[in-house]
């Protein structure tokens, strides 16, 4: 432990002491997360909604207008706007239920457009009735997509929009699913962890390999189990300096609330080590294959922004074709952002989401371990 406490010391001075390192390493993160919060925590002008609907019984007319919606592109949508028709065997009293459990487990946001009995028949009558739409006061995606399938069934009915026989009553729902301050945060500390840690430890083991490791920093020969070890514990430092003055900001200037209690920070905390040393040890596995250090950090730094895209950590998933989305669900990066949305923002501790990517990154862990190259290097 000695050994591996000197190198970490020595390497901790040298960022402190590196402008440079000091404004990739430190600023850029806290830059980049102004950046998103300004751009992405607002509601965005072009909207996505997934709107559930209720009716009593069966429509032709609503079918109908489903269908339609359904020939412009897959799973039943109209641009940004997916309608999804509640099973017949939902009751009235349990549709919200069905909904808020169903959209908690796809990761939708829960908007529900309740239709009253006899809605139809009073509808080719053009007698007023009033449809109940539940939804949070923070998405108006869900209300846009109301007027939306609105237009469409007075369309289909033959009805005009003026004079409308419709009317939308609000029934707020309590939101669910963090603010998009708190989501954007958390993305971006996992944004951070995958980059800045995996590109921190690939520049660090190449800076090594090519000055020939200088030796007054050795007090005995390093071994390269102490070598990994030492290069992961200073990245998930680093990565946690960096998180602490994220969530720092986000509490402070923006009000985020998404750490409520300690084992949200154990949650948190245990997320980005494990994102740390995933991307990390795919970097040396990448920088061994290559066999080229000098060029290492410039060759895993792609992959790094591809996992970054495909984990829905940078653009929302819901922006993605369905074959992005279904490859992003094997990736340890996405399961771990989506195992923390459940527990931070839902409540629901998905087990299995954090020891699948728990395991992958142990797995990589020890296939460095076995194709790193590493001299011992001697006094």
């Amino acid at each position: 432990m000695k050994r591996i406490w000197i190198i970490f010391r020595a390497s901790i001075l040298t960022i402190t002491r590196d402008p440079m390192a000091l404004l990739f390493g430190v600023v850029f993160p806290v830059v980049l997360f102004f950046f998103f919060v300004n751009i992405f925590a607002s509601p965005p002008s072009s909207f996505s909604a997934d709107l559930y609907i209720y009716t009593p019984a069966s429509s032709q007319l609503l079918q109908q207008v489903i269908d339609e919606a359904g020939k412009t592109s897959e799973a039943g949508k109209e641009g940004h706007v997916w309608l999804h028709l509640l099973p017949p065997e939902v009751q009235a009293e349990s549709a919200l239920d069905f909904v808020q459990r169903d959209a908690l487990a796809k990761r939708r946001t829960p908007a529900l457009f309740h239709l009253p009995e006899q809605w139809e028949a009073q509808l080719e009558r053009g007698e007023p009735f009033t449809v109940s739409l539940y939804a949070q006061a923070n998405d108006p995606g869900a209300y846009q997509a109301a007027s939306i399938l609105t237009a469409e069934l007075l369309r289909a009915a033959g009805k005009l929009p003026t004079g409308s026989p419709i009317a939308i009553e609000a029934q707020p729902i309590t939101p669910s699913g963090g603010s998009g301050v708190d989501r954007t945060t958390l993305n971006i500390l996992l944004l951070t962890a995958l980059i800045t840690g995996g590109t921190q430890v690939v520049a660090q083991y190449a800076y090594l390999t090519t000055s020939g490791m200088k030796k007054k920093l050795l007090a005995s020969p390093l071994q390269k189990h102490e070598l990994l070890i030492e290069l992961l514990a200073e990245a998930i430092v680093l990565i946690y300096v960096i998180s602490f003055l994220l969530v720092l900001i986000s509490t402070i200037y923006y009000r985020g609330t998404f750490l409520q209690s300690p084992l949200d920070v154990l949650l948190l905390a245990g997320s980005l080590a494990i994102v740390t040393i995933f991307s990390a040890s795919l970097g040396l596995v990448l920088t061994a294959l290559i066999k080229e250090p000098d060029y290492a950090v410039s060759a895993v730094l792609p992959i790094y922004l591809a996992l970054m895209f495909l984990s829905g950590l940078a653009i929302p998933m819901i922006f993605f074709p369905d074959l992005l989305r279904q490859i992003a669900e094997f990736l340890p990066t996405r399961q771990i952002a989506l195992a923390l949305e459940n527990s931070l923002f839902y409540g629901q501790h998905d087990l299995r989401l954090y020891g699948l990517s728990s395991l992958a990154a142990a797995g990589m862990f020890v296939l460095v371990w076995l194709v790193l190259p590493w001299r011992v290097i001697r006094r």
